[in-house]
């Protein structure tokens, strides 16, 4: 698949995503409790599907046992599964680096209306928002290594 095909694929799953889970703007505080509070349910249907036992206390050894787990396994990662990897590895981050979660509100951003995490590192410094959602899809979509996201959260700390 070529870049072009890539980013063509990218903007049709967001649009697609956005409208199967009904995330609205507008309501992005409701949203944002709403998939927060689906922490059990997200690891409990990740530790089902995936046969892996994942803590309720998440941490960066969950996420390496998971990335072994998944390697070459991309037909598991449904639109379910990608929001539960997308809390899995955001909670990771949360731990690992700070932060907090957000509602992507920037329009031309393609994490606009996604869970994103903002205020991370512990620098004091400014940095990018990270939407785990796409690095998740980028992961399937041949883009991004899948054992890079530990390493990307450890290499910041």
């Amino acid at each position: 698949m070529n870049y072009f095909e890539f980013i063509k694929r990218k903007v049709s799953f967001f649009e697609n995503v956005k409208n199967k889970f009904e995330v609205k703007i507008d309501k992005d505080k409701l949203n944002l409790i709403s998939f927060l509070e689906k922490k059990e349910l997200y690891i409990a249907y990740l530790n089902k599907t995936l046969g892996y036992k994942i803590s309720n206390d998440i941490s960066i050894s969950d996420l390496e046992a998971l990335e072994i787990t998944l390697k070459n396994k991309k037909d598991l990662i449904t639109d379910e599964i990608m929001f539960a990897l997308c809390y899995l590895i955001g909670e990771v981050i949360i731990k690992e680096l700070g932060g907090n979660w957000e509602i992507g509100k920037l329009k031309k951003d393609w994490a606009y209306g996604f869970p994103i995490i903002l205020n991370w590192g512990r620098d004091g410094k400014d940095h990018m928002r990270l939407c785990p959602i796409e690095w998740i899809f980028s992961y399937k979509h041949n883009r991004l290594r899948l054992e890079t996201f530990s390493k990307m959260i450890l290499q910041d700390k």
